[in-house]
C-alpha cells in the first residue's frame, strides 16, 4: 500500500509539474532553423529576421533587424510563432536580448476566428533586467481567462536607424498558476 501511494503522489506532483512548466513556446531557443536560410524552425521569419551563430560551438540566436518604419518614425522589426493551445491560467512571459532596439511590444493574440482576449505588453528597455554581457530579459505576467486555440506570440523590436538589430533568445511562454 505505501508502495502505491508513493506511486501515486509522484504521479500526481510530475503531472502538475508538466502542467505548470512546460515551455509552450515551440523552438524559443532557436536550435532548430535552416543553416542556408537562417529560418527559425515554428517562427514566421522574413527576409530580415534570421537564426545566426556568432561562431563555432556558440548557441543560436535570432537576429531582428530594423527594416520598415512604423507611424511614430522608429524603425522596426517583428517576428511570430503560433501556439496550437494555452489553458486557462497565470502565465509569464520571458525572453533576452541584446542589441540596439530601444523598445519592445509583445503581443498575444487569439487564432484567426477565435475568441480570446488579446494580450500586448511594452518593454521600455531601461525597465528590463540587465543580465551578462549586454543580454537583457524582458518579463511579463499575466492571467488568460479561457482557453486560447491557435494563438500567435509576435516579438516586436523598435529602433532609431535602419538596419540596427536585436539578438533575442530563449523565448518562454510558461503557466505558473
Amino acid at each position: 500500500m505505501k508502495k502505491y501511494s508513493l506511486l501515486v503522489c509522484l504521479s500526481l506532483f510530475a503531472g502538475t509539474f508538466a502542467l505548470t512548466g512546460a515551455n509552450l513556446i515551440p523552438n524559443g531557443e532557436f536550435s532548430k532553423f535552416d543553416k542556408l536560410t537562417g529560418k527559425a524552425s515554428f517562427w514566421n521569419c522574413g527576409l530580415y529576421q534570421q537564426v545566426v551563430e556568432e561562431g563555432p560551438g556558440v548557441t543560436p540566436v535570432l537576429r531582428l533587424c530594423a527594416y520598415y518604419r512604423s507611424r511614430n518614425k522608429m524603425w522596426k522589426s517583428n517576428t511570430f510563432v503560433p501556439v496550437k493551445q494555452i489553458a486557462p491560467g497565470t502565465y509569464t512571459f520571458s525572453f533576452n536580448a541584446k542589441g540596439k532596439a530601444s523598445m519592445f511590444y509583445f503581443f498575444l493574440t487569439p487564432g484567426k476566428g477565435q475568441k480570446g482576449k488579446s494580450f500586448i505588453r511594452s518593454f521600455r528597455k531601461l525597465q528590463m533586467k540587465v543580465l551578462s554581457d549586454g543580454w537583457r530579459q524582458g518579463q511579463y505576467t499575466f492571467t488568460i481567462p479561457a482557453e486560447m486555440k491557435n494563438a500567435r506570440v509576435t516579438i516586436e523590436a523598435f529602433f532609431a536607424g535602419k538596419g540596427e538589430y536585436e539578438f533575442i533568445d530563449d523565448v518562454s511562454l510558461v503557466k505558473t498558476k
